[in-house]
């Protein structure tokens, strides 16, 4: 058992976020530690040993970005915890001022945020490319004041290899949540069923899975739901 004290932060993701709630926040609370999560939610509440603050959901990105930032770091000056956990890239400032408050902080990085704002079609060339280098100088400069990074993948990883305490914590399933199903692969009439429940886009992935779709078994189908229609046509 641990007395410790953790401070999960989150503007972007949902209270009950699969890896920052159910992975994280569940675990540590389940392993002893006494944990609270602030992050835009209906009320505040105490979920499987969680304790939930919930902040007001805001309106417009701008309003996140400002007033919610402020308002997440107002309320963990207020915890006094031991250790400060947050998950988006816009809470860096937060996260710095949290630092010189003396608090140890880990930065957890979901994305390669430099690479998805260079995918974002809807964005000029030269706005992606300004933002982009920003965003990873930002990240560049500010995580070397953490105490440490999580990432979500190997290479995301790779960004941060200069810093000491770096880490990378990959995205697996809960396997107790799934059902074992067995089935026959040989016979004719069974189908492989794939079912895919992330992001339907291409900088997602969705057009490899499609076509990785050739090299698997005949017996096969894979169930998406509202996929793009400027995407689907291609595969008609």
């Amino acid at each position: 058992m641990s007395n410790k004290k953790i401070c999960i932060l989150t503007s972007v993701h949902p209270v009950f976020d699969i890896r920052i709630f159910y992975k994280q926040a569940k675990t540590l609370a389940n392993a002893g530690y006494e944990v609270t999560l602030i992050a835009q939610h209906e009320k505040n509440e105490i979920v499987n040993g969680v304790k939930i603050i919930a902040l007001p959901k805001s309106k417009n990105r701008l309003q996140r970005m400002f007033f919610l930032t402020l308002k997440i770091l107002r309320e963990a000056l207020n915890h006094k915890a031991d250790i400060y956990h947050f998950h988006d890239p816009e809470l860096i400032p937060a996260g710095l001022v949290l630092k010189v408050a003396g608090k140890k902080i880990i930065y957890d990085v979901h994305e390669d945020y430099t690479k998805q704002i260079l995918s974002k079609p809807y964005l000029a060339k030269i706005t992606r490319s300004c933002i982009a280098f920003l965003t990873n100088t930002i990240e560049y400069i500010s995580s070397r004041f953490f105490d440490g990074i999580i990432t979500a993948t190997d290479a995301i990883l790779e960004n941060f290899s200069r810093h000491k305490k770096a880490v990378s914590i990959r995205n697996f399933p809960i396997i107790s949540n799934f059902a074992v199903v067995k089935g026959n692969s040989h016979n004719k009439r069974y189908i492989f069923n794939l079912i895919y429940i992330g992001v339907l886009h291409e900088i997602r992935g969705i057009t490899q899975i499609i076509k990785a779709l050739d090299l698997l078994d005949p017996n096969k189908e894979l169930k998406l739901t509202n996929l793009y229609k400027d995407l689907l046509k291609n595969y008609h």
